[in-house]
């Protein structure tokens, strides 16, 4: 079992369906790196075939406006962070919060520190909204 799924104690997917998603996890990103870092990865992505509305971003409340500044073009806010209409024809942003109860193929959560426990709920929600793949960038604190 994946450490992270192990860490939090969540299945990803229904128990016993299989490998499950992939996982990505980048580590130790400065915020003034993390537009590089975030168009790597999209582009990466869509050199395989995945389309921008099947990417979505995810982060904490806290951390949403400070990320915000440090976002690719071809990203956009979900009505400031809520989800009034999805999916949409972009790479969206949201607040893991705010984005419950809905998913997407890729899943980018931007995490602040090293320790996933630290807010366990939120990170499985931002977690389990992923389809095909999830990607954690761990942010230097």
């Amino acid at each position: 079992m994946h450490k992270i799924k192990k860490e939090t104690n969540a299945d990803m997917g229904v128990k016993g369906a299989g490998a499950g998603i992939d996982i990505i996890e980048i580590k130790n990103v400065q915020l003034l790196l993390l537009e590089n870092v975030l168009q790597n990865q999209i582009t990466q992505f869509q050199q395989e075939g995945i389309n921008d509305y099947q990417i979505t971003i995810l982060t904490d409340e806290q951390l949403a406006w400070d990320i915000k500044a440090y976002l690719p073009h071809s990203v956009q806010a979900l009505d400031d962070f809520s989800i009034q209409s999805f999916p949409i024809s972009y790479i969206s942003f949201a607040t893991a919060t705010n984005f419950k109860g809905l998913e997407n193929d890729v899943i980018i959560f931007i995490h602040k520190g090293k320790n996933l426990l630290s807010n366990k709920n939120l990170s499985y929600v931002a977690m389990s909204r992923a389809k095909s793949i999830l990607v954690i960038i761990y942010l230097v604190e």
